[in-house]
């Protein structure tokens, strides 16, 4: 069963200003980001209604080498492909292993693994973050917590072997339209074969050129920083404040909600010109609370 049917029929009443269990990001945030998603998925889905197979899901590794390929079916896109792949590549790791996964929309993959304890064994030993190319398409505090740039434990890596990879492939698109099903898998098999041979190849020199501008941009940040003169832990500590303020709930936003819903509610603004009067009455709570 697909984890978001699950989680909407199990808990239709889950209340969006909370967090779940394990996350940092409160449920609104989350069903934001979520529904962005789900609205430019159904554009697409739309489009391929003609077509029996929807696409193909991949899991790469850091190098950009292909590990897996998942054929959607009629249903397009779900969500426990990527549970599957996962799955899948944990039985080949030690458990004892960090392990980092990108996915389009990870805070929405995260929270259904923290509320119905998928892998839980696994969960301590996991890290999550969105892919940069997808990432501005998030909601702020998202971008904050998701953003591999901002996570130690990601380094440089960008997250984007996945569009790389399409990339290589996108030669085979208009043979693999018109193709029977296993004609078309022996041509995506046979392309891949073919791009993993060069890649292989190549992986010593591109991963010198990765490590080579990753050390670049270090010494050019640090060069930064130094000409500012400020402490570097001066800066996490900042950057710490940051996060925490961004993860706190706002309770005099949803105060100052609560006043205006009371004074459009109570008949305290007139029918006639509401509109402008509820407008007023906005104004006038929040020069009220900026003031005090």
């Amino acid at each position: 069963m697909e984890t978001k049917a699950a989680g909407k029929s199990t808990n239709p009443n889950r209340s969006t200003d909370v967090r779940e269990r394990g996350m940092a990001v409160i449920n609104d945030v989350i069903d934001h980001c979520e529904d962005s998603y789900l609205a430019a998925k159904d554009y697409h889905i739309k489009i391929m209604k003609e077509f029996s197979d929807k696409g193909l899901i991949v899991l790469v590794c850091q190098h950009d080498c292909v590990l897996w390929f998942i054929n959607m079916g009629p249903n397009g896109e779900k969500r426990y492909f990527m549970l599957a792949m996962m799955q899948q590549l944990l039985r080949e790791l030690p458990e004892s292993f960090t392990i980092g996964f990108f996915y389009d929309v990870i805070c929405t993959l995260h929270r259904e693994m923290e509320r119905w304890q998928l892998l839980p064994h696994c969960l301590p030993h996991l890290k999550f973050a969105t892919p940069v190319f997808h990432l501005y398409g998030h909601q702020w505090l998202c971008q904050l917590l998701y953003h591999p740039y901002k996570n130690p434990e990601f380094g440089h890596t960008d997250g984007e072997g996945c569009e790389r990879e399409w990339n290589l492939l996108n030669s085979v698109i208009p043979t693999c339209r018109i193709s029977g099903f296993y004609c078309r898998l022996f041509v995506i098999n046979t392309k891949q074969a073919y791009i993993d041979g060069q890649n292989l190849c190549k992986l010593a020199s591109c991963q010198k050129w990765r490590f080579d501008d990753a050390v670049a941009k270090l010494d050019e940040a640090e060069g930064a920083l130094d000409r500012l003169g400020i402490p570097i832990d001066k800066i996490q500590t900042a950057w710490a404040e940051q996060l925490s303020t961004q993860q706190a709930e706002p309770p005099h936003v949803l105060n100052l909600f609560l006043q205006i819903n009371l004074l459009t509610s109570g008949n305290l603004v007139p029918e006639k010109d509401a509109g402008m009067k509820t407008i007023e009455s906005i104004l006038n709570l929040l020069w009220t609370r900026t003031t005090l």
